[in-house]
């Protein structure tokens, strides 16, 4: 439960004193009203006063921690707020801020291709769309632009990408205002909250027209008064709650520009086309469409869509493909670049066109126009469905889409008058059963008409091509043009290669380099089609070199393609490779790529299971599996994570024998990325050194564990790969310690362990002996070392001394082809397991209890249970809710249990915890032989992402033996607390307590039952008799009792002392 000071300076203040500790993981918003000097209060609460001014949460994090591209803006926001630089700094942080704790942004920017492109090439992309982002401005300062005096402005601008790289696309354009805008009728224009507010009025302003319209053109540098607009009024603004809008007055109505129509009453659904129009870094308006609707956050809030998006695009509008109509404002997403690895220059960010879509996780989000609807008029006709119409078929037909019909409707109160045009050169379309167009007409307010565009019956005739009709729909009164194109495709062949992976693999000089990846081609049309395959170096082979495809839907319209690599590939010396196989529709010369690398010196292993989501406070692997069995030789590892905090992140790499180390611990503060090689001279963090990994075998299944340990920054690991190099050698078998145990006087079965690092024919060599009791090696006894057990035999039986109990060990090792591991110890406890005290709860036991710790039920409240584990009753600290703030620690102790004659004993009971990770509140354990001098067993672990939060009752398990053991008054005792002074949590909840131990217990003479079956039944009889006589008669390991000292010491031989002894224990009984 968090508790938020009414002083709203409060929760930052903590922040600010716990350096480095993350309330945004708690999801604090801090707003303050008061602007506080930096020198007066630091760089935390100039912070604060940031979010004061401008309504933006940067409190969820330390300015500490803040990346220095976020420290700038905070500084150049603060020197002027009002200033364009100011108000730029203050979009790029609300861009890069996160709506609410639970829906972050992860850091993205361009999903899969970059689908950003100038206005004028929309010309033939979409009419429509292009006549659309007439619409689009660019919100500016007066301070941008010089009124000239005769009716024009000259514009002030900027440089993009001054420190880019050479490749960034729209390097060098220029670069005005902060955010994007449009216009939707009268002097109405819309645009974000968080661009535009009431202190914008006077100041601020709208332009039109800066863009680059014409292929090879510029932006212009002076631009027309009735392109340049100024905010009079503030009709509708809301910023929080899910809502980021602005709906503006200006000075004047605009002119010269058709307005936007916006979605009412229903948002899209998933999978709803989408394009953006707006300034993307504030650069000249951009159109980028190839995004959908991913999801949904309410009927009247926002979208999540993968639309390619930069800060300058926030106000942008956003269009669904199949109405033409503007369903919302780009108002969220994150940092827009990062660093290219080893080139010291800045680029876009990029990630897989399906985007980052893990729970908690979402793609840019749009503001709905539902909520701010009835503040936006009416506009005139309007044209269903939207969009361009493809119709496919081969020559003769048939051909797909043969009917779509047009619904004109007036929205509007007052009638609309029409016309209609009809562009059909071929004669390939018909509409309304004809090939002119028909007459236009007027409608009434609220009324509608229909028209329908058909293939031709002559379109059978027409030889194979490409053709093209346009039907346009104009509404005379406000001059609006809705134009659809239909294209006719006969004949035309498209294929398709999937997957879209690369081949990556590596391997010694000389090979062999056996990986392959196959890939399938699917024809896309009805049209059957020749496909050519080639790689683009020797050293790459394929299955096939060309095809032919049937239609799409056919038998045979698809085949598969082995890519791999030839023999060639062999004689490469050592280095880098780089090349691709070539898929190519032979129809039309189109090409589809597939990259193909070797490594040729190193082995290499890719990820298959990434991209994989990076969430807040969770854990995930990801899983390599290595066919291959050689030894480690050395290791590098790429690692390609994006994220926006990578302090928060802590990545381990553990191999197939279990050696973990840690690549990287939380280092880093708010830097952004991990893009690196990990080797012995790139170290990772630790612990743990990537040269663990060597002399290791390489065949199995490594594991990347990445886990982020706060709140409000996420990301993606995109992809790791492994390069080992081999050492030449066969590596050893590594020997598994191991451990067994078993029932006082019975005999104990287990088997040795070793994992294979060559052929897996591994043998055991037993190097000592335990200290008492005999080894058995089928029905040989071991008793002297080394001791070679038989090759491909791990089992092995262990016979202890008569009534003896307690723990023995013995060592050994493995062999593999010639190769020995390293000794490992297999330990075994003799005596029963089970449980040998128990407190259930279900009446009060009387511990002693400090503070609020108490028996009885838990209420549920402040994240209690509602009942115990079994039974209503626990013991908790404070039933009815949450430990309090500033708690000294308080403690609930057993009375005295006596545990003399337990051993190897373990404490285990039922668990509900809440505590903050141990560096603020703890929560711990602890045991003593005396009652006064204890010993710490378990505490909460520190470091963010620790905090424990239980749902659900918990069986934990802890080992206590080395205080418990033999002791006649063992106590227990939980402990609450410290705590300090903010954020709180159910704190323990504690049911069926056990203590589970070995006990020396069982007969020597009880051997088995009357089904001779070797298990004890609790009594000595005649069965057990023979059964020993049968045993004795066998030589077998049960009848190895005793030595010639007739002492109950087995020595590993079966003989008449043996048989005697065991008569007179025969004859004893039990007790």
């Amino acid at each position: 439960m968090r508790r938020v000071s009414e002083n709203p300076f409060g929760p930052l203040r903590r922040v600010c004193e716990r350096r480095g500790r993350k309330r945004r993981e708690e999801g604090v918003i801090v707003m303050t009203r008061r602007v506080r000097s930096m020198e007066k209060v630091g760089r935390c609460a100039a912070a604060a006063a940031l979010v004061g001014v401008a309504g933006f949460a940067m409190a969820n994090k330390p300015f500490d921690e803040a990346t220095e591209y976020e420290k700038q803006l905070v500084e150049i926001f603060l020197k002027d707020p009002e200033s364009e630089a100011g108000r730029r700094a203050y979009a790029e942080l609300i861009y890069r801020s996160v709506r609410s704790p639970a829906e972050p942004i992860g850091e993205r920017v361009i999903y899969g291709e970059d689908d950003r492109k100038e206005v004028w090439e929309y010309d033939t992309i979409d009419p429509v769309i292009r006549s659309m982002s007439d619409a689009g401005a660019v919100v500016i300062p007066r301070s941008s632009v010089v009124d000239n005096g005769d009716g024009t402005y000259t514009l002030l601008t900027g440089t993009f990408g001054t420190n880019f790289c050479a490749d960034e696309p729209f390097r060098g354009q220029p670069t005005i205002g902060n955010c994007s805008a449009w216009f939707v009728g009268d002097d109405i224009i819309v645009t974000a909250g968080h661009c535009i507010s009431a202190s914008s009025v006077g100041n601020w302003g709208y332009l039109f027209g800066f863009e680059i319209d014409t292929e090879g053109g510029n932006a212009p540098t002076v631009v027309s008064a009735d392109d340049v607009y100024w905010i009079t009024e503030i009709i509708d603004r809301e910023l929080g709650g899910g809502y980021d809008h602005t709906v503006s007055r200006v000075d004047r109505p605009v002119v010269g520009r058709a307005p936007v129509r916006i979605a009412r009453d229903t948002p899209p659904p998933v999978g709803t086309e989408l394009v953006m129009i707006g300034h993307p870094a504030v650069m000249p308006k951009k159109i980028a469409g190839g995004a959908e609707v991913k999801s949904l956050a309410g009927a009247d809030t926002f979208l999540r869509s993968n639309l390619d998006a930069y800060g300058g695009n926030s106000g942008s509008m956003v269009i669904r493909m199949d109405t033409y109509e503007v369903v919302g404002i780009l108002v969220r997403g994150a940092p827009d670049y990062r660093t290219r690895p080893g080139a010291g220059c800045t680029e876009s960010n990029r990630v897989p066109d399906t985007g980052n879509t893990g729970s908690g996780l979402t793609f840019e989000e749009v503001s709905l126009t539902m909520r701010f609807q009835d503040f936006i008029p009416e506009v005139g006709l309007a044209v269903l469905p939207g969009g361009n119409t493809t119709h496919i078929g081969t020559v003769g037909g048939p051909f797909s889409n043969a009917s779509t019909v047009y619904t004109l409707s007036n929205p509007t109160p007052d009638a609309i008058d029409y016309a209609v045009s009809f562009s059909n050169p071929d004669g390939a379309y018909l509409l309304d059963g004809s090939s002119s167009a028909p007459a236009g007409g007027t409608l009434a307010g609220g009324g509608s008409a229909q028209f329908e565009l058909t293939i031709a019956p002559g379109a059978a005739t027409l030889s194979r091509g490409i053709y093209e009709g346009v039907v346009t729909f104009f509404d005379l009164d406000n001059g609006v043009a809705n134009e659809r194109l239909h294209r006719l495709e006969i004949g035309q062949t498209l294929i398709s290669v999937s997957p879209s992976v690369a081949l990556v693999s590596g391997g010694p000089e000389g090979g062999p380099f056996n990986a392959t990846q196959v890939y399938t081609v699917t024809n896309e049309r009805p049209t059957p089609v020749e496909v050519g395959v080639s790689g683009s170096a020797s050293w790459i082979s394929a299955s096939e070199s060309s095809f032919v495809l049937a239609g799409v839907g056919e038998p045979g319209s698809t085949a598969d393609v082995t890519v791999g690599f030839s023999s060639e590939a062999d004689s490469l010396p050592s280095g880098l490779y780089q090349g691709y196989v070539s898929f190519v529709n032979m129809d039309t010369d189109g090409e589809t790529r597939r990259d193909v690398t070797l490594d040729v010196g190193r082995f290499l292993y890719a990820s298959t299971d990434t991209p994989l989501p990076i969430n807040d406070n969770s854990s995930f692997n990801s899983t390599i599996v290595v066919p291959d069995t050689y030894c480690v030789g050395d290791l590098e590892v790429d690692i390609d994570i994006t994220h926006t905090f990578i302090g928060d992140l802590r990545v381990i790499l553990t191999n197939p024998t279990g050696v973990s180390v840690t690549l990287h611990d939380r280092t880093g503060g708010g830097a952004d990325d991990i893009v690196r090689r990990y080797s012995v001279s790139e170290p990772a963090d630790g612990p743990g050194s990537m040269s663990d990994f060597e002399g290791l075998p390489v065949g199995g299944t490594w594991t990347l564990n990445v886990s982020d340990n706060a709140g409000g920054d996420t990301g993606t690991l995109n992809s790791w790969s492994l390069r080992p190099q081999t050492s030449g050698a066969q590596c050893p078998p590594i020997a598994l310690d191991g451990s067994a145990s078993g029932a006082t006087n019975s005999l104990i079965s287990f088997d040795l362990n070793a994992i294979a690092a060559g052929s897996g024919n591994i043998s055991y060599v037993v190097t000592s002996l335990p200290g008492s009791g005999i080894l058995w090696d089928g029905n040989d006894s071991i008793t002297s070392v080394p001791h070679a057990m038989t090759e491909g035999s791990s089992a092995l039986l262990y016979r202890p001394a008569v009534d003896d109990s307690g723990s023995y060990s013995f060592t050994f090792y493995a062999t593999e082809d010639g190769n020995d591991s390293g000794e490992a110890t297999q330990t075994i406890s003799i005596g029963s397991s089970g449980v040998v005290f128990e407190e259930n709860m279900d009446s009060n036991p009387g511990w002693t209890t400090e503070g609020e710790w108490a028996w009885g039920q838990p209420t549920a409240s402040g994240g209690n249970p509602s009942s115990g584990a079994t039974g209503p009753n626990v013991y908790g600290y404070n039933l009815n809710g949450a430990y309090p703030n500033n708690l000294p620690v308080r403690h609930l102790t057993t009375t005295a249990i006596d545990a003399s004659g337990f051993f190897e004993t373990s404490l285990r009971f039922q668990r509900w915890l809440g505590v903050e990770h141990s560096t603020f509140d703890q929560a711990t354990i602890e045991v003593s032989s005396n009652g006064s001098d204890w010993t710490e067993i378990w505490r909460n672990p520190a470091g963010f992402g620790n905090t424990i939060i239980d749902t659900a009752w918990t069986e934990v398990e802890y080992d206590i033996s080395a205080v418990a053991d033999g002791a006649s008054t063992l106590y227990i005792r939980w402990g609450m607390g410290p705590t300090d002074g903010s954020v709180t949590y159910s704190g323990w909840n504690i049911d069926d307590v056990q203590l589970v131990a070995l006990l020396p217990v069982g007969c020597a003479a009880d051997l088995t039952g009357p089904a001779l079956d070797g298990v004890p039944d609790g009594l000595v009889t005649v069965a057990d008799l023979n059964y020993f006589i049968g045993a004795w008669l066998a030589s077998e390991p049960i009848a190895d009792m005793t030595g010639p000292a007739l002492d109950g010491v087995p020595d590993g031989l079966v003989t008449t002392a043996d048989l005697n002894f065991y008569i007179n224990l025969f004859l004893d009984g039990c007790d």
